[in-house]
């Protein structure tokens, strides 16, 4: 009875096994991994004048602080309403995942200034946080 009693009690002693570690949809496999990878910022309700701004002030953000990188930005325009600015040109999903965390946290003080979610309808796909 007492070898019985310990064993249910070292059962239950005994920690759950860790979870298992969920797949992230931003990984790639390996044969897709040499693909260039792209940062999509999308507007809503902007004018011309704004997307072009924003267009300017992400190419000037990125020529001084990515300037190794020689990344691209561009516009396309969804319809007349929604435009999207595109950072693209990155040599593998983590350096376009590092880039992505870093204008999410400082393209509203210091690339885009003063046009915030509010005033443009701005956000980048796939954020958590709107931001501009």
């Amino acid at each position: 009875m007492k070898a019985k009693a310990d064993s249910a009690a070292a059962v239950a002693n005994t920690p759950p096994p860790a979870p298992v570690k969920p797949v992230t949809p931003y990984q790639l496999g390996d044969e897709k991994s040499a693909i260039p990878h792209f940062v999509v910022i999308h507007f809503e309700r902007v004018s011309k004048v704004l997307i072009d701004e924003a267009v300017a002030q992400f190419s000037k953000y990125n020529t001084e602080k990515h300037a190794a990188q020689q990344l691209q930005t561009s516009m396309y325009a969804l319809t007349p309403n929604e435009i999207m600015v595109i950072v693209r040109l990155f040599p593998d999903e983590n350096k376009a995942l590092t880039y992505f965390d870093e204008v999410t946290r400082v393209a509203s003080e210091v690339i885009i200034p003063g046009y915030g979610p509010q005033t443009t309808g701005c956000s980048l796909f796939h954020a958590r946080i709107s931001f501009c």
